[in-house]
């Protein structure tokens, strides 16, 4: 028959970013004869953590745009720092969340895409 499939990919361990926070809520599509709305509903209010101070702590506020992805191509191509793409983005648009080492991981990824997983050496 042939031989049995073995994984061989390798697994990162992660941290992870829960705090065992009891807070809870429901987010209730509710449609009646006046229309349609949404409601939350907490269920238990209790944080057991502090709100974070700045939106850009929270990674799914750090997405980019595919037209902010293809800029930072453009601007590593051109050998920019990543602290000197990351200030072009803020001025490009100044409510952007970017912090530098989201800038860094884009232009390694890039680079290594581009040796296609080949060392620089």
């Amino acid at each position: 028959m042939g031989q049995k499939y073995k994984d061989l990919a390798t697994r990162r361990t992660t941290g992870t970013r829960m705090t065992g926070c009891k807070f809870t809520c429901d987010i209730i599509r509710i449609i009646n004869k006046d229309g349609e709305r949404w409601e939350v509903r907490v269920s238990d209010p209790a944080h057991n953590y502090r709100p974070d101070l700045h939106p850009s702590a929270q990674p799914a506020y750090r997405k980019r745009s595919e037209a902010t992805r293809k800029l930072i191509k453009v601007l590593q191509a051109a050998n920019l720092s990543p602290k000197d793409i990351l200030n072009i983005l803020i001025k490009h648009d100044p409510e952007a969340n970017y912090t530098r080492v989201d800038i860094s991981n884009k232009v390694t990824r890039a680079r290594y895409e581009e040796l296609d997983g080949l060392t620089p050496t």
